[in-house]
């Protein structure tokens, strides 16, 4: 009990309100359930890797990115406007998802035909555009995905148990039988079993979210479509400039440097994704805290984000020395052998990760009502990355596109804590004004 509340008392008392035992129940949940499918995904990735060419590999990286492309799309930024309205009107939550749900599936029926018509006309081999429309089909899977409500409801170890038992193990069972059964399989075997599995995951998901959670009435709500959409278009162009910033690389480099060049670089960045896994994790339980600073007073609000920077920092900057000093034997040991090429990148993309630890600032802006800095921000920085990308790339090849990474990182961190330095001393000087004037 002591140490429970020197705990909080020291930096657990988390912007006014502390990280209780079901925060911490959640995070442990997303934690091992999120990991352990990352775990799966990287170590089938690896296994692509390795017993396959790299012209393969750098396909299934290329077709990984398109589907992000399409991931983003079909959420179209519902999940998080869909969490925001279920903490705030929870009696009509059920309409809420219901409505998200159809929205979506239609959203997703259009951008797969669209993606045919495309990918019909693409001058590609077969093996790329099947590739690439498997993975997109599993991207628009997602539209089943109600983590983010499971979060609001705080309900997420059950999205986890789900996700365990009904996605993780029977992907890894499938891919362990074709490995076994058919060693000689296509890798469009290995992909076509993702899907399967991410189907049983999406099945299994709105089952237990409707007998567990919350009863889905499954009816569309126009009005409520409507203003979903509108909602939603704010953090739909930023998390698709988020995309683009994540998988220009890949994608700018599959047509100047080739597959090759590609393989390399997914060598080194599906490495860096545990990384980013980790860290996406503690932040879908802490970022709902940082809206709540809303509340409190404007002289915690610095303290506390800086806080928050120590928490990201406590198992970033290990990790990283890690990588920096231990690249070589890090890719020896998951690659055997292959890919030693990808150390550079290893190194650099780890440092890159280390300016990912100020992204909760920008967080802030757009939770405390700054939405169009917030948005000017993440556009400069994506612009940035881009021209910088095209430049950078001409003159040191895939490395190009690291640096521009890092520079565009470093410099929006840069730019995020000026203007957020300046945001909070404006709060704070008109909580000061009317607390003088009252």
């Amino acid at each position: 009990m002591l140490l429970k509340k020197k705990l909080f008392k020291n930096g657990l008392l988390v912007f006014g309100k502390p990280i209780d035992a079901v925060d911490i129940k959640n995070i442990l949940a997303v934690l091992t359930g999120d990991f352990l499918g990352q775990g799966i995904n990287f170590a089938v990735s690896v296994y692509i890797a390795i017993h396959y060419s790299d012209l393969v590999f750098g396909i299934v990286n290329t077709g990984t990115a398109v589907a992000n492309y399409i991931g983003v799309i079909v959420a179209f930024g519902i999940p998080a406007i869909l969490s925001r309205n279920i903490v705030q009107q929870p009696n009509h939550a059920s309409i809420f998802v219901s409505t998200a749900i159809m929205v979506r599936v239609v959203i997703a029926t259009i951008t797969l035909a669209a993606l045919s018509f495309v990918l019909s006309t693409a001058e590609s081999s077969c093996l790329e555009k099947s590739v690439t429309f498997i993975l997109s089909i599993n991207a628009c899977l997602s539209i089943f995905n109600l983590d983010q409500s499971f979060d609001a409801l705080r309900r997420s170890s059950y999205h986890s148990i789900v996700r365990f038992f009904s996605f993780n193990l029977m992907y890894l069972c499938l891919v362990v039988a074709i490995i076994l059964l058919l060693p000689e399989a296509p890798v469009t075997f290995i992909l076509v079993s993702l899907v399967a599995a991410n189907l049983l995951f999406s099945i299994s998901n709105i089952v237990l979210f409707h007998y567990r959670v919350l009863k889905i009435r499954f009816i569309l709500d126009l009005k409520i479509a409507k203003s979903l959409l509108l909602d939603s278009l704010p953090i739909l162009t930023t998390t698709g400039l988020g995309v683009v910033y994540l998988n220009f690389a890949v994608t700018y480099l599959r047509k100047t440097e080739g597959l090759e060049a590609v393989a390399d670089y997914g060598a080194a960045s599906r490495i860096v994704l545990i990384l980013i896994m980790l860290d996406v994790v503690v932040m879908r339980i802490l970022v709902p805290k940082v809206a709540a600073l809303a509340l409190a007073p404007v002289s915690q609000h610095w303290s506390l984000l800086l806080h928050l920077l120590l928490i990201r920092a406590s198992y970033a900057i290990p990790l990283v020395t890690f990588i920096l000093f231990g690249y070589s034997w890090i890719l020896e040991l998951i690659y055997q052998g292959k890919y030693q090429q990808s150390g550079t990148l290893l190194q650099l993309l780890s440092l890159w990760f280390m300016g990912t630890m100020f992204t909760h600032f920008g967080t802030y802006l757009y939770t405390n009502g700054y939405t169009r800095q917030y948005v000017a921000w993440i556009a400069a920085k994506v612009a940035i990355f881009l021209m910088l990308t095209v430049w950078l790339t001409m003159k040191y090849a895939v490395e190009g596109a690291v640096y521009a990474l890092i520079i565009a990182e470093y410099l929006a961190a840069c730019w995020v804590l000026v203007i957020l330095r300046y945001n909070i001393r404006q709060k704070s000087l008109a909580e000061n004004t009317t607390l003088g004037e009252g």
